[in-house]
């Protein structure tokens, strides 16, 4: 795949995922990201964008304050 910068994508994994929003880290688990190897950008995976929300939605059950 290719990245907006033009560069190209390639799969990773990672555990923790630092919010762009807050700088808090959240630890979702081993799941895929595309990096890009030009500019470094990741994106999320749709796996990963559901792990995330699933996360969230679980602090906030438990009285955790989440900050979006």
């Amino acid at each position: 795949m290719r990245c907006r910068c033009g560069g190209e994508q390639t799969l990773i994994h990672r555990d923790v995922v630092r919010s762009t929003t807050t700088g808090e880290e959240v630890r979702v688990g081993h799941v895929p990201h595309l990096i890009c190897t030009r500019c470094g950008r990741t994106v999320l995976t749709p796996e990963m964008d559901r792990r995330v929300a699933d996360a969230v939605a679980f602090a906030a059950e438990r009285g955790a304050t989440v900050l979006a």
